[in-house]
């Protein structure tokens, strides 16, 4: 929330923004960095279609 309600101003105008955020977790050592950072995207994009500004964690 704080992010959402924070503001950067630019040319006399307000901009406001809010991030989204996808975490994986590394608890197998058997996953790749290349596994770990497609688990984080799939994370990513359930945040953005849950409706942005905010956190998912990946589970399997």
């Amino acid at each position: 929330r704080s992010i959402e309600n924070t503001f950067i101003e630019a040319n006399n105008s307000k901009i406001l923004y809010t991030v989204s955020i996808g975490l994986a977790c590394l608890l197998d050592k058997n996953i790749t960095s290349k596994m770990l950072l497609k688990n984080a995207d799939a994370a990513l994009y359930k945040a953005k279609e849950n409706g942005r500004n905010r956190i998912e964690i990946f589970t399997t």
